[in-house]
């Protein structure tokens, strides 16, 4: 009997727009589901983390989870800015994924600048494969964010 090859999403969201795509592709895929979180203090995590990412800079704390094991990781979370939040940037950085397929996701409100860009030539270098990015506009609902995966080929198994 083939063994069932495992997917795992890491995504990281401040305002839940990034839940709800994490929540569909880990529904779908059967995948194991971590969500990101970052240091910050109550009411000042917002500002804190915004100070942050215009220095380019996070503090991400990811659980101790081999990713050995998993056949495809996928990422993703907010644009700010023109560039990915500095939790992903972080969470590129941190974690191994050297040989492995990665599947990007973004959410922005409207304006992606360059952060497919530079999300791929960071997976690039720690030595992964981009097999698709997927850009995401707030705006989108749910059943249109299912749809736009289904068709745009993620692989469901």
């Amino acid at each position: 009997m083939a063994k069932k090859k495992k997917n795992i999403v890491m995504y990281f969201s401040m305002f839940g727009k990034n839940d709800k795509i994490a929540d569909i592709i880990s529904i779908e895929l059967d995948a194991l589901k971590i969500k990101i979180a970052t240091s910050g203090w109550g009411l000042l995590k917002i500002p804190l983390h915004m100070v942050k990412g215009i220095l380019e800079r996070d503090v991400v704390m990811i659980p101790n989870k081999n990713l050995q094991d998993y056949h495809r990781i996928y990422i993703g979370g907010p644009v700010w800015a023109g560039k990915p939040c500095p939790a992903l940037m972080d969470l590129i950085r941190k974690i191994n994924i050297k040989g492995k397929s990665v599947v990007l996701f973004l959410t922005a409100k409207e304006d992606f600048g360059n952060a497919e860009t530079i999300l791929r030539e960071a997976v690039k270098k720690r030595g992964a494969e981009v097999k698709t990015l997927f850009r995401f506009l707030t705006s989108e609902n749910e059943e249109k964010i299912k749809k736009r995966i289904k068709e745009e080929g993620i692989d469901f198994y």
